[in-house]
């Protein structure tokens, strides 16, 4: 019973997470301003496994 619940929080919370926009890299233009575009629904790649592919970074 415990898994199952455990199961079904972490399902919600991963959707809750989806919801939250995401932003790109911020951008340094040459006269100085700073430009954070958020990504489009759309544009991110859908990965279901939890290894980092090459030359990604995560903090935990």
């Amino acid at each position: 019973m415990i898994d199952e619940t455990t199961n079904t929080v972490l399902r919600i919370f991963g959707a809750f997470l989806k919801a939250i926009p995401q932003f790109e890299a911020p951008e340094v233009l040459p006269n100085g301003d700073i430009i954070i575009r958020r990504k489009q629904p759309g544009s991110m790649p859908e990965n279901d496994e939890d290894e980092p592919e090459e030359g990604d970074t995560r903090q935990i």
